[in-house]
């Protein structure tokens, strides 16, 4: 079973998922936190950070990813 993080900015939940990484839980960090980060530090951007539809599509495979490979007996998280 996996359990969805939610809330607004700010209110903590990339904190709980991180504690609960911590603790051995397996976790999905916010998809589109993690492809945005890989935005190359000289200003380039990469062909799915110009092309919002491939953007979008990559953040839901991804997450489809995680919570194909997450059995039905262990309890996982994802932030957002």
């Amino acid at each position: 079973m996996v359990y969805i993080i939610t809330g607004g900015p700010g209110f903590g939940k990339t904190t709980l998922v991180d504690k609960l990484s911590s603790l051995d839980f397996p976790v999905c960090h916010e998809s589109a936190r993690d492809l945005l980060s890989s935005i190359e530090k000289d200003g380039k951007v990469g062909h799915n950070a110009i092309f919002p539809s491939n953007f979008e599509k990559d953040v839901a495979f991804k997450r489809l990813n995680f919570l194909r490979g997450i059995p039905d007996n262990i309890t996982a998280f994802s932030d957002r």
